[in-house]
Protein backbone atom coordinates (compact mmCIF):
# COMPACT_ATOMS: atom_id res chain seq x y z
CA UNK A 1 0.00 0.00 0.00
CA UNK A 2 1.19 3.50 -0.80
CA UNK A 3 0.08 6.65 1.13
CA UNK A 4 0.80 10.06 -0.50
CA UNK A 5 0.06 13.41 1.38
CA UNK A 6 1.14 16.99 0.12
CA UNK A 7 1.86 19.77 2.27
CA UNK A 8 2.78 21.97 -0.19
CA UNK A 9 2.81 22.18 -4.34
CA UNK A 10 1.50 19.60 -6.36
CA UNK A 11 2.47 15.65 -6.74
CA UNK A 12 1.92 13.56 -9.77
CA UNK A 13 1.34 10.06 -9.21
CA UNK A 14 1.50 7.43 -12.27
CA UNK A 15 -0.46 4.46 -11.80
CA UNK A 16 -1.75 2.15 -14.58
CA UNK A 17 -5.19 3.36 -14.27
CA UNK A 18 -3.18 6.37 -15.45
CA UNK A 19 -1.57 10.08 -13.62
CA UNK A 20 -3.11 11.88 -11.43
CA UNK A 21 -2.16 15.20 -9.99
CA UNK A 22 -2.75 15.75 -6.02
CA UNK A 23 -2.88 19.23 -5.01
CA UNK A 24 -1.68 20.32 -1.42
CA UNK A 25 -3.83 19.67 1.58
CA UNK A 26 -5.01 16.57 -0.66
CA UNK A 27 -3.50 12.49 -0.30
CA UNK A 28 -3.35 10.01 -2.89
CA UNK A 29 -3.67 6.17 -1.76
CA UNK A 30 -2.57 2.71 -3.63
CA UNK A 31 -3.57 -0.43 -3.21
CA UNK A 32 -1.18 -3.16 -2.22
CA UNK A 33 0.85 -4.24 -4.98
CA UNK A 34 -0.60 -1.89 -7.41
CA UNK A 35 2.57 0.16 -9.64
CA UNK A 36 3.02 3.87 -9.00
CA UNK A 37 5.74 6.17 -9.67
CA UNK A 38 5.32 10.11 -8.27
CA UNK A 39 6.97 12.64 -9.69
CA UNK A 40 7.07 16.20 -9.53
CA UNK A 41 7.20 17.38 -13.74
CA UNK A 42 10.40 19.30 -14.55
CA UNK A 43 8.09 22.53 -15.01
CA UNK A 44 6.24 21.68 -11.57
CA UNK A 45 6.67 23.65 -8.40
CA UNK A 46 8.57 22.96 -5.20
CA UNK A 47 6.49 20.36 -3.76
CA UNK A 48 6.53 18.95 0.04
CA UNK A 49 4.98 15.30 0.59
CA UNK A 50 4.95 12.45 2.87
CA UNK A 51 5.02 9.39 1.24
CA UNK A 52 4.46 5.85 2.98
CA UNK A 53 4.75 2.73 1.97
CA UNK A 54 4.31 -0.66 3.54
CA UNK A 55 5.14 -4.43 2.27
CA UNK A 56 2.15 -6.63 1.90
CA UNK A 57 2.76 -9.12 4.83
CA UNK A 58 1.14 -12.46 5.64
CA UNK A 59 2.33 -12.33 9.02
CA UNK A 60 0.30 -9.82 10.98
CA UNK A 61 -1.58 -11.15 14.37
CA UNK A 62 -4.51 -9.16 15.54
CA UNK A 63 -4.11 -7.13 19.11
CA UNK A 64 -6.17 -9.18 21.63
CA UNK A 65 -6.12 -6.17 24.42
CA UNK A 66 -7.28 -9.51 26.97
CA UNK A 67 -4.68 -11.47 26.40
CA UNK A 68 -1.18 -11.87 28.34
CA UNK A 69 1.91 -11.30 26.27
Amino acid sequence: MGYHHVADGALHVETPDGEFTVPAGDAFVCEPECPQFAFVPEDGEATTAFVVGAPVVDDVHPYEPDEEP
